[in-house]
């Protein structure tokens, strides 16, 4: 095989393929989000995801059946690209919904962590169902702080005695255990 030198047409088909792939993966994830979106987007039931991942796979189907229509009636590039992104990246949505579920099991191996990187899992934040595990126990004071701009010294005391966990640890003193020694004594 012997390469040449890409002409102006053939570059105008490949920019074609590209931006109508972009758009039609783009504009079907978000229709798709849109219609099985879930009550709550952190923690989707079963019945949520199953919805989500069969409306991924319908419109994969489109996809397929669009390129077909569009290949065999030479549609200009930006459709026939449209319509494989259309199948491509709701293949990849329907697949990863599945395995978000636990309906498809994937290995934890070197191979199963390349797949679940491939379909966006492979990061524990968007495993939900591991949330309050010990991998998924990450503390981050700052965004969990409650305002306490408008409270007396009183309701602050108070309010600090109720955070206290299970373990008995009080989750505002572990950032800076001085800064409230300091502002209650005052």
């Amino acid at each position: 095989m012997s390469f040449k030198t890409p002409t102006k047409s053939n570059l105008a088909t490949g920019a074609g393929y590209a931006v109508g792939a972009a758009g039609g993966g783009f504009a079907t994830r978000a229709v798709v989000s849109a219609i099985a979106k879930p009550a709550n987007e952190a923690t989707p039931t079963g019945d949520e995801l199953n919805k989500k991942g069969i409306y991924h796979g319908l419109a994969a189907l489109l996809g397929f059946a669009g390129f077909a229509f569009a290949y065999a009636n030479n549609a200009p590039s930006l459709v026939q690209g449209a319509a494989i992104g259309t199948a491509a990246i709701n293949t990849l949505d329907c697949i990863s919904t599945f395995v978000k579920k636990g309906d498809i099991e994937v290995p934890n191996t070197t191979a199963g962590k390349a797949i679940k990187n491939g379909l966006g899992l492979g990061c524990a934040c968007s495993d939900y169902q591991n949330q309050g595990t010990a991998e998924r126990a990450v503390y981050y004071p700052s965004l969990n702080q409650p305002t306490t701009a408008n409270l007396t010294w009183d309701e602050l005391r108070a309010m600090r005695d109720n955070m206290v966990d299970q373990r008995g640890i009080n989750p505002l003193l572990q950032v800076n255990d001085n800064a409230w020694k300091q502002a209650l004594s005052a």
